[in-house]
Formats: C-alpha cells, structure tokens, sequence
C-alpha cells in the first residue's frame, strides 16, 4: 500500500473523545459518577454524570435531517 493512500474517516468524534476520556479516567483525574458540572465548570447540564454522556443514553439528539448527506469529495 502507498505511503499517500487516503482513507475517509467518517464521524470519528465519538471514538476519540471515548479514548481520550478513558486516558483521563486511568489517570484518576476523573471518575464516571462525578456531575458533569464539576469537570466542565461553564456546562449547564449540572445533574448530568459523565457515565451519562459516555453511554449515550443522556437523550441529546444531533438534530437529524432527512435530505443530509455527507457530501462525497
């Protein structure tokens, strides 16, 4: 394989962030049950653990279209 290939890479957010909270959860500078709140200060979501969030059952939609696409390049 080419050094150049290309590969898409659709909608990695969610593994990255996943990661990166893990790394931060080993590290011990957070835990799953802490209120979101207290790790991002400015959030409005006081209540909402951060288990919540990393399981996605916290009900936060993306606001889904029917006639949106990934636009193909």
């Amino acid at each position: 394989m080419a050094k150049d290939r290309l590969f898409r890479l659709h909608s990695m957010t969610k593994p990255i962030t996943a990661l990166t909270t893990l790394q931060v959860l080993e590290e011990k500078n957070i835990a799953l049950d802490q209120p979101l709140q207290s790790i991002f200060p400015e959030s409005p979501l006081s209540t909402i653990p951060l288990s919540t969030l990393m399981t996605h059952t916290s009900g936060f939609s993306y606001g889904f279209k029917i006639n949106r696409w990934v636009v193909w390049c």
